[in-house]
């Protein structure tokens, strides 16, 4: 089944809320702008820094995806025919999955810069607070937004009706990169003492790549238990 756009979606209002009930007025906005203007001097590396005792310490790792998966939201990616330089755009999933397993195509992340519109997924944020809570787990945000994004990641947790701190939180934005050879080559190639993985993300595409790894890791012995987790319209389903 095939997302809706997602400026189009209907949400029941006793499943997700809506952060602060005003993410659509000016109270919202000038609140993420404030946000903004606090973080605007923060440096990835100076964050970096601080997390790398927590992830060598926990023997979980556990990673979500953001859009469709944490939390909805509205936007679209700019796609250019490399063939013929023509320009349109995308607004799910779906669309760019096809796209990039088609090949030929150029993608701009940059109207994805700013979080635009979030709704939380309780589905999902219910699990992440359960894993934060738990000292031998590092939480993971790998978004295919690009990098600038991720202050406004970091804001949208914040401003949940119940709110998620993400001091402890890693967060990248891959900017459309293969997550699979992303938690690979950057995390489990350098931290030996996680044993234990789990992945949320609503892109087949993604799952796909991550399946790849978790037969590698799992055929060396590397990862004890490797468990991935599909999310259609919200609802997180372990694949096999």
């Amino acid at each position: 089944n095939k997302h809706p756009p997602r400026g189009e979606r209907i949400l029941p209002e006793e499943s997700y809320h809506q952060i602060g009930r005003a993410s659509m007025g000016d109270e919202y906005r000038d609140k993420m702008q404030r946000y903004r203007d606090m973080l605007k001097h923060v440096r990835a590396g100076f964050l970096q820094e601080g997390l790398n005792e927590s992830v060598e310490n926990a023997t979980r790792l556990s990673v979500f995806d953001f859009d469709e998966t944490i939390a909805f939201t509205e936007g679209f990616i700019i796609v250019k025919d490399s063939n013929t330089g023509e320009e349109f755009q995308i607004n799910s999933q779906e669309e760019y999955d096809k796209l990039r397993a088609d090949g030929g195509y150029e993608f701009d992340f940059s109207p994805l810069d700013q979080v635009h519109n979030p709704v939380e997924n309780p589905h999902i944020t219910a699990i992440m607070r359960d894993r934060i809570a738990d000292p031998n787990t590092q939480v993971m945000v790998l978004t295919a937004r690009a990098p600038v994004s991720i202050d406004d990641v970091h804001m949208t947790l914040q401003m949940f009706d119940q709110p998620i701190e993400t001091e402890n939180i890693i967060m990248i934005g891959n900017e459309g990169g293969n997550k699979g050879e992303y938690i690979r080559d950057v995390l489990l190639s350098k931290y030996d003492n996680i044993k234990e993985v789990e992945f949320y993300d609503d892109s087949e595409s993604n799952i796909i790549d991550m399946q790849a790894v978790k037969t590698e890791t799992s055929d060396t012995g590397r990862i004890q238990k490797f468990d991935i987790y599909r999310v259609t319209e919200g609802i997180p389903k372990k694949v096999d």
